[in-house]
């Protein structure tokens, strides 16, 4: 057996003496045997980054974050990684949580004021600073910068009566937000929901408000977005969002009269759930028939359409693609009917079900043609967050008719149940695979909602 901590430590002396390449071999080699080896992933990172491909650093660390997200290597990687990239705003929740834990770091707790400064928040940026000299007095030029933006402070309401001031310097504060992940210990699948959180907090944060994403935890000093709602196990849980402030739940589930997604019938969905829905400030809810069935219940919720993310970027495709069509997501019967059927006509598939984000990117990276058959013929919503993802990702997905489709459906093929197969057959042999999978993508890149969230803010 493999000893990790021998492995990792050898990995980092190869990486100390120069030689990446054999020290990525070591990191990639305890992943293979321990795909949820944090410390490797974040190391890989770090050697993408210094071989100056950005972009696959940044997937790894996140990576590496989503499996522990207390891990300070990876918080300090990720803000640097996003400071040097000037992305401020994507910069702030890694550096504020690392400082939760490490009070006393003072470089850190200064590089935080510079975000706050970046971001316009220069009253949160100058108690930061104070916080610095208190631990640190002899900080000489952290002293002049203090001085020099109270003076400007001054100035700022002094000629605007302060609430120009407020507006200009301190507008963030008005408006922050953080995505709750709801993952109770133990919760195989808990993961699924992880591409919704990211659409949720990038939307926000390009339509200019702050925004981050934690699991398990509310703040006071923010809008909680609660996702995962239907995981939460308590009233005592419930108790303790409602008591943190305003929040709003994303209701990603198939309602019922007495339990979610058709499963066995829930005391907790009448006991918890639906208090938890009923306390929240505002409720989104992507489905028709679930905000039927909400205003019956005396819920007035809000539904919002996400399009292209910049941050959502996250796929480099492979040149040479091994796989024909993927699926990936849960299989319904009408979903194996479906997939049967393209078996059938030689179609081959590769169906997958839960692997975490680092695997299915690369499953979708080697795919020519991704594929969408809907849950059933009764439940035929546009599955949203999965479609989405992957057509702000450069890949190219044959829907199966969705009857909410109509906003996006310029962006990918579709076809109704009885001409599906055909569909994603005829796509698979298109000469002009590449070019149109292209086109489908310049499509969906000029589709920016961000300001839907606006529907959420006005309520609060």
């Amino acid at each position: 057996m493999v000893n990790i901590s021998e492995a990792i430590k050898l990995g980092e002396n190869l990486f100390t003496s120069g030689d990446l390449d054999n020290a990525l071999i070591i990191f990639q080699n305890i992943l293979e045997s321990n795909p949820e080896q944090y410390e490797a992933m974040n190391n890989i990172g770090t050697i993408y980054y210094l071989k100056e491909d950005i972009s696959t650093a940044e997937s790894y660390y996140l990576n590496s974050y989503s499996i522990n997200n207390d891990y300070n290597d990876v918080l300090l990687n990720l803000t640097d990684l996003y400071i040097n990239d000037k992305k401020w705003d994507r910069a702030l929740p890694f550096l504020e949580k690392y400082i939760t834990k490490n009070s006393d770091d003072v470089n850190r707790i200064n590089q935080l004021a510079t975000i706050k400064m970046e971001l316009g928040s220069t009253i949160e940026a100058i108690e930061l600073l104070k916080q610095s000299l208190d631990i640190k007095p002899e900080q000489h030029s952290i002293k002049d910068i203090l001085k020099m933006l109270k003076t400007s402070v001054s100035e700022a309401m002094q000629a605007s009566h302060n609430q120009t001031f407020i507006s200009k310097f301190d507008k963030s504060f008005k408006h922050r937000f953080s995505v709750c992940m709801i993952e109770p210990e133990g919760r195989k699948h808990a993961h699924f929901l992880h591409d919704l959180g990211k659409y949720v907090c990038f939307t926000f944060e390009c339509a200019g408000y702050e925004c981050c994403i934690v699991k398990n935890r509310v703040f006071s000093d923010r809008v909680n977005i609660i996702i995962g709602g239907h995981h939460v196990d308590s009233t005592l849980q419930v108790e303790d969002i409602a008591k943190a402030g305003k929040f709003v739940v994303i209701q990603s589930e198939m309602l019922g009269d007495d339990t979610i997604n058709n499963w066995p019938i829930q005391e907790r969905y009448s006991n918890v759930y639906l208090p938890l829905l009923k306390k929240a400030s505002v409720v989104w809810d992507g489905q028709e028939q679930n905000r039927y069935r909400l205003k019956k219940m005396g819920i007035d919720p809000v539904h919002t359409q996400f399009g292209y993310l910049p941050q959502l970027e996250e796929i480099k495709h492979k040149k040479n693609k091994d796989i024909d069509f993927l699926y990936y997501g849960s299989i319904t019967p009408h979903r194996k009917k479906m997939l049967d059927a393209l078996k059938a006509k030689g179609g081959k598939i590769y169906v997958d079900f839960d692997s975490t984000a680092i695997y299915r990117n690369d499953l979708i990276a080697r795919t020519r043609v991704n594929i969408a058959p809907v849950q059933s013929p009764e439940l035929n919503h546009l599955t949203g967050t999965r479609i989405l993802y992957l057509i702000n990702n450069r890949s190219i997905v044959v829907v199966e008719h969705c009857k909410d489709q109509g906003y996006v459906e310029h962006c990918f093929p579709s076809a109704n149940t009885d001409e599906w197969v055909d569909l994603c057959i005829e796509t698979l042999k298109r000469p002009d695979l590449d070019k149109i999978t292209q086109v489908y993508y310049e499509r969906f890149k000029k589709l920016d909602l961000s300001h839907e969230v606006n529907k959420i803010v006005e309520r609060l």
